[in-house]
């Protein structure tokens, strides 16, 4: 059996247009069988909030420049190519 994950980007932004919209999706949550990932800029924001207790959240921080080059780095070695540093 296949297994599906759900993505929702811009949560917060449901509204302007999708009357329902986050109802909707809520009862989806709390129904469906795959789990759904919400992603969201403003998690204070009262759209967001009438998720809380549905989902579980998860915070993220903004990666260090450095963190990021070092990567890319790693991801130009693997590919073959040469990166001035």
């Amino acid at each position: 059996t296949k297994k599906a994950v759900i993505i929702m980007d811009e949560v917060d932004g449901m509204g302007a247009g999708d009357r329902g919209g986050m109802a909707a999706l809520n009862r989806m949550i709390k129904k469906t069988r795959n789990p759904i990932i919400c992603i969201c800029n403003d998690a204070h924001s009262q759209k967001v909030r009438s998720l809380a207790f549905s989902c579980y959240d998860l915070k993220f921080t903004r990666p260090a420049r450095g963190t990021i080059a070092k990567r890319c780095a790693q991801i130009a070695a693997t590919e073959g190519l040469q990166v001035e540093e």
